[in-house]
């Protein structure tokens, strides 16, 4: 079986002030806010920024533990293993699945409708989020 093609889609962050940082990307890299929505399962109120064609989720969930100094720290950072998740369009998510599915991967959530778009949620190797995504 082919492989589907898929792209990146998105990356994800976590922040203490919603409004502060949407303004901030707004301001100093030319982001739009695309759309603001609270998410139940995650408990965060979660904005889209997008700009030419990368997108940025910004999550801000009440009472998260702040950022450590050592991973604001690029230099210090690869020291904590992981990411919040990252996502990855296709145009062919079904069949997506069906693959990674034949390779033993786990499917996490899934399928789940979440405004225009079907997304699903595995985890690779390391157990980091990746979020497979088509828009409908």
């Amino acid at each position: 079986m082919e492989i589907p093609a898929f792209w990146f889609r998105h990356a994800a962050i976590s922040v203490a002030d919603l409004e502060e940082t949407v303004a901030w990307y707004q301001r100093c890299l030319g982001f739009e806010l695309v759309g603001k929505e609270y998410v139940p399962p995650v408990g965060a109120v979660v904005a889209t920024l997008a700009r030419g064609g990368v997108e940025l989720e910004v999550f801000c969930r009440e009472g998260s533990a702040p950022m450590t100094e050592e991973r604001k720290d690029p230099d210090l950072d690869p020291r904590t293993q992981g990411v919040k998740h990252f996502c990855l369009g296709t145009d062919r998510l079904e069949e997506l699945v069906a693959h990674l599915r034949e390779q033993g991967v786990e499917i996490v959530v899934g399928p789940v409708r979440m405004g225009p778009n079907t997304l699903y949620y595995i985890h690779d190797n390391n157990g980091n989020p990746i979020e497979l995504m088509q828009r409908d």
